[in-house]
């Protein structure tokens, strides 16, 4: 991570950890080199919803999982439930 001015050193480093718990949630726990060349776009998509111009937005998978779904692995949600939302 770069920046032109002071950075909050520990909120990097602790984005990053929460990152890597997001992809192993994602990935059943496991994260290696082969799974992020193969799910390439679902981790795109994952960093697109989490940091929105470099600040940290929600990290909880469980809540990504309902809105970022990649084929059968999670349940999609249903916006017209009003109860679950």
């Amino acid at each position: 991570a770069g920046t032109k001015a002071n950075a909050n050193v520990v909120l990097i480093i602790k984005l990053l950890y929460q990152l890597v718990e997001l992809f192993r949630a994602y990935f059943g726990g496991n994260c290696d080199e082969n799974l992020v060349k193969k799910h390439m776009v679902l981790i795109y998509e994952l960093l697109d919803e989490t940091v929105d111009y470099g600040q940290p937005q929600i990290l909880d998978a469980e809540l990504l999982k309902q809105y970022i779904t990649q084929g059968d692995r999670t349940k999609a949600l249903n916006l017209n439930d009003v109860k679950k939302l």
